[in-house]
């Protein structure tokens, strides 16, 4: 057994024996709740266009679809064109189309001929197995090649849905158009288990949000591009010692990922599943007045027959004419004698030719309906027959002169005929050793004169020409090796051995995904922001293996300025993804951007490059920068304090924040965004503690455990961000005691100075109307500190 055939045969035992294991939406529960919702949508005004049982019938078919072995063609991976496990099994797409290996045909186009032609109730059981399978395509692990052996967590969570989000139906002009439509949308926009954030290059994390969960406990999750949580995000210490981020789709304690991911595409489902129902019903009036899958259905012998008969046909209407235009004649004056004269009531020898071929005709007619009445209750015997009503219809053919088909043969034979057909010969492509970038390939060579050229692999072919000349194009060739089988095939359904061609196709471009380590530190949930440090550690990796070097470049933004590119680590081997770089540490404001270029190993030719990433450096990207301490005239409970961001941009997201006081003792959770360059208040108890400034946070400085009022005789504040492997200390001020002091606040002098520094703060008992309207207490009295604007102490004064 071929190694391809062992592995096949191998995935077919191990899931005929755990058959729940690659199903897609419950065959029980979910396919008949989306299915009732796609009928009842596909009618007008949300009527539906069947009887009860004839809903049922859809409903049924779209449970059975799962039975074994269908459920191994649900697959369909648009990104690779491939089907189960990278194109062992077909498509779904294409399963859809053709399921005779199965012995029971409920393809598309079956469904419509019986509705047509044969079992209208079969033929909507038919239309609900496809509806299942357009379903699946919904499903990210149908269209990311997941066959989710253990954990299938979206499955898992449909299974107890009892009803889905309003949907709007979508249309389409082809069955295909849908299941490109459907797998591509899901394949992008969500994960599966086991391929979140590899093999597919999308969908991207575009933001990570914090959110508070059910329990009261914060969790951050990442969202794709229209703001649909895809993952649930947390961190580990790497192997390295290195924080790392960890995605899974699996939320168990509040299932946020998952309903984002059912309100999305279970009326994606429903929507998709509408449309076909309503295109079946366009095809159904199609086929009504064309026929084509009727003609395309017809038996070879039936279509040989249907032949026979229409040139039987033609020829009696024109015996018919021939002896009636002959009776309707004027008889001629005699030529000959009296005694010689024939007898007038005698028919004319070529009127009585004629009658005789017509009688003749008249009985092969009958011969050939009888003939294929006969034949339609063979079901399929296989058998070539040529019976002597065909035999005797050629030789009244060639008796009257009469140009036709060939018919004469012998009375029967079969598939083991002599008739010996030569295999099409494949000109171009020449060379079939060469990797094709692409999954459409036009192939053409030669055969016979008069002959069909066909493949194993779709549904085209091509007649060749009077040189013998042949040309087809073949599409959705799926990425990696493919073998294709090239047939030919005479007007007697006797078909040639085949050219068998092996070929492989590989046109997804090389892709570098990049990444840098410390960014699962970074200080920003919407960007790399970092501390200054002394390494930072890049990963890559490749979408395709190959013998390959690496630069890394780098490129700075001085004050707004972007500098030319410079490489700072160069041919790094190729057998490394990784590489760690001493970064010179800086106490201002810098961003870089880093890039990683894959070259050929011997020839330092490009292949590619990775998508830019960005970090920014700063040492205090915020400050606890001002504190209203011993409360305002109005009065001493009306304390206050202000953080002042020194980014140029953009925002910082406060979510992952608090402040303490310098013994941890009690905490401000803080909230929202900070603007760049801009000012934080938080006001204790009311918004009126400075009346002429709006607070970005009010809280009453009290909780179960401890009053957060600050303590004249240690005055002290910390500022830190939450991360999943511990708080990150970002600012922290001195301690001081200014008991018995006179009203007045602490701020802030040099933002790039040491915070902890007591020479860099300064008490300030005003303000100076110059920077700003000076702040101004819950009675409209002017105060002292400068909340929400410059600080006093950080302009060097010259009176």
């Amino acid at each position: 057994m071929e190694a391809n055939g062992y592995v096949k045969l191998m995935i077919i035992l191990a899931l005929v024996f755990i058959p729940t294991l690659v199903f897609g939406y419950s065959s029980s529960l979910t396919h008949p709740l989306l299915t009732s919702e796609a009928i009842k949508l596909s009618g007008a005004n949300g009527q539906s266009n069947f009887s009860e049982s004839e809903e049922r019938q859809i409903v049924q078919g779209s449970i059975d679809e799962d039975d074994v072995p269908r459920w191994l063609e649900h697959f369909y991976d648009p990104i690779n064109n491939r089907g189960l496990n990278g194109g062992q099994f077909a498509t779904s797409k294409r399963w859809a189309h053709g399921q005779n290996s199965t012995g029971n045909d409920y393809s598309w186009e079956s469904a419509i001929y019986e509705y047509v032609y044969g079992d209208k109730n079969k033929g909507l059981y038919a239309l609900g197995h496809v509806v299942h399978l357009v379903q699946d395509a919904t499903v990210p692990d149908h269209t990311r090649d997941d066959p989710h052996p253990i954990i299938k967590t979206y499955e898992t969570y449909a299974k107890v849905k009892d009803s889905v989000p309003p949907s709007d139906p979508t249309y389409l002009d082809s069955l295909d158009a849908y299941f490109d439509s459907a797998a591509n949308f899901s394949n992008s926009n969500f994960f599966s288990d086991d391929t979140i954030l590899k093999y597919y290059p999308n969908p991207k994390i575009s933001k990570e949000i914090k959110e508070i969960g059910f329990d009261g406990n914060i969790r951050n999750y990442g969202y794709n591009s229209f703001n649909k949580k895809v993952a649930l995000v947390t961190s580990k210490i790497g192997d390295s010692g290195v924080i790392q981020k960890v995605y899974n789709i699996y939320d168990k304690n509040d299932n946020k990922v998952m309903a984002d991911y059912w309100n999305t595409l279970a009326p994606k489902a429903v929507g998709y599943s509408a449309g076909v129902i309503k295109l079946f019903l366009s095809e159904v009036e199609k086929e009504k007045t064309t026929g084509i899958l009727k003609k395309e259905r017809m038996p070879w012998w039936e279509k040989l027959l249907e032949l026979v008969k229409i040139k039987t046909d033609q020829l009696l209407a024109s015996v018919n004419l021939s002896i009636k235009e002959k009776e309707q004649m004027t008889p001629l004056p005699p030529l000959l004698e009296p005694e010689e004269k024939e007898d007038p009531n005698l028919p004319a020898p070529e009127i009585e030719k004629e009658k005789t071929v017509q009688e003749q005709l008249i009985e092969i007619r009958e011969k050939l309906e009888r003939l294929k009445a006969e034949l339609d209750g063979l079901n399929g015997a296989g058998e070539l027959v040529i019976l002597p009503a065909v035999y005797s219809a050629n030789r009244v053919f060639s008796s009257l002169g009469t140009s036709t088909v060939n018919l004469e043969a012998p009375t029967t034979t079969t598939a083991s005929s002599s008739i010996v057909i030569a295999p099409p010969i494949i000109i171009s492509p020449a060379d079939f050793s060469v990797i094709f970038s692409t999954s459409s390939i036009t192939f053409s060579g030669t055969a016979s004169s008069g002959l069909v050229v066909f493949n194993n692999f779709d549904r085209g072919q091509a007649t060749t020409s009077e040189i013998g000349e042949w040309t087809m194009t073949i599409n959705e060739i799926p990425q990696g090796s493919s073998t294709i089988k090239f047939f030919a095939r005479d007007n007697e359904d006797n078909v040639s051995l085949p050219m068998e061609v092996t070929l492989g196709v590989d046109y997804l471009p090389l892709a570098i995904n990049l990444s840098i380590d410390n960014c699962a530190q970074s200080l920003s949930s919407y960007f790399c922001l970092l501390k200054p440090t002394s390494t930072l550690n890049f990963i890559w990796s490749l979408t395709k293996p190959g013998d390959y070097k690496y630069d890394l470049i780098k490129t700075e933004n001085d004050y707004g300025d972007w500098q030319s590119p410079e490489t700072v680590a160069s041919g790094v081997s190729v057998s490394e993804t990784s590489a760690r770089l001493n970064f010179e540490a800086r106490d201002l404001l810098r961003e870089f951007k880093w890039q990683v270029l894959a070259m050929d190993a011997s020839s330092s030719e490009v292949f590619a490059s990775s998508s830019e990433v960005v970090t920014t450096f700063h040492p205090r990207p915020i400050v606890i920068n001002e504190i209203g301490w011993a409360g305002t005239i109005a009065s001493n409970l009306d304390e206050w304090f202000e953080l002042q961001s020194f980014l140029f941009e953009p925002s910082l997201n406060l979510e992952d924040y608090y402040v303490s006081d310098t013994n941890g003792n009690w905490r401000f959770d803080l909230s929202g965004d900070i603007s760049p360059r801009g000012y934080y208040l938080v006001e204790r108890g009311s918004d009126d503690v400075i009346s002429n400034r709006s607070a970005q946070l009010v809280d009453n400085f009290i909780d179960d455990s401890s009053t957060k009022a600050f303590d004249l005789s240690k005055i002290g504040l910390k500022l830190w961000r939450k991360t999943d492997l511990g708080d990150i200390l970002i600012d922290e001020t001195p301690l001081w005691d200014k008991t018995g002091s006179a009203l007045s606040s602490l701020e802030r002098t040099w933002e790039d100075r040491v915070s902890t520094d007591i020479s860099t703060w300064e008490v300030n008992e005003g303000c100076n109307e110059t920077d700003g309207p000076c702040a101004v207490d819950r009675n409209a009295t002017t105060t002292f500190g400068t909340p929400g604007v410059i600080n006093m102490a950080s302009i060097p004064r010259l009176w």
